[in-house]
């Protein structure tokens, strides 16, 4: 945790206060770790696993928004004003964290000028994060989005030796913006064209170029 970007220049002392106040949570995949409307305690780091941050609709149908993996760190945009998460986050699988209480958090960013403007960093790029998840789903067809987020969720996995994108098929739906339907037709498209094979839930890449192709994101 402590070599993660935003922590690298703390100070020995400050590096010690943080791995002893820092504790371990291990959620099972499918779990809630915090919902809408809770109060902020404090910042996640993640060790392993993936989760996904999303915001529920009228009709209670997931609209994921973001999908976090090793090496993110998640629920630190609310920290100075004492809101109520915007949004939900839960275990897409098995997951370990890192949980960093919200005193210990503002206190280094309070002592330590570089932790500030990492934070601040941070938070410019997940505005732009956000941004582009935005344009992806509005002005990409779905077979595009499906190919731009499938290699990004697979950018998320760095176990080298579990190689492949484990999320359920209605998760996946939640996060292109359309309907479970939809997203396995496209699912067998790219199967048929040898670009992915499935193993239960899981997505393998077989065809990086093709999917990059597909996209029309990276030229």
């Amino acid at each position: 945790m402590i070599n993660a970007p935003i922590f690298k220049e703390l100070t020995d002392k400050q590096k010690i206060k943080l791995i002893e106040e820092s504790s371990i949570l291990v959620y099972p995949k499918n779990s809630i770790i915090f919902e809408e409307g809770n109060k902020s305690s404090g910042v996640y780091f993640i060790e392993q696993g993936t989760i996904k941050r999303f915001i529920s609709g009228l009709d209670n149908r997931e609209s994921i928004f973001e999908v976090c993996g090793p090496g993110d760190i998640f629920g630190h945009r609310i920290l100075f004003n004492d809101e109520r998460h915007f949004d939900s986050s839960a275990a897409v699988t098995d997951v370990k964290l890192q949980f960093i209480p919200k005193a210990v958090f503002l206190q280094f960013i309070a002592e330590n000028n570089e932790m500030s403007n990492s934070h601040i960093n941070l938070l410019s790029e997940d505005s732009i994060r956000h941004i582009r998840h935005s344009q992806v789903v509005t002005q990409l067809s779905l077979k595009q989005r499906t190919a731009f987020y499938l290699l990004y969720l697979q950018s998320k996995n760095l176990d080298k030796n579990n190689m492949g994108v484990e999320i359920s098929r209605t998760d996946l739906a939640n996060l292109l913006g359309t309907v479970k339907e939809s997203a396995v037709r496209i699912l067998h498209e790219y199967k048929t064209a040898n670009a992915i094979k499935s193993m239960g839930r899981k997505l393998i890449i077989l065809d990086y170029k093709y999917l990059l192709t597909v996209s029309k994101i990276f030229k």
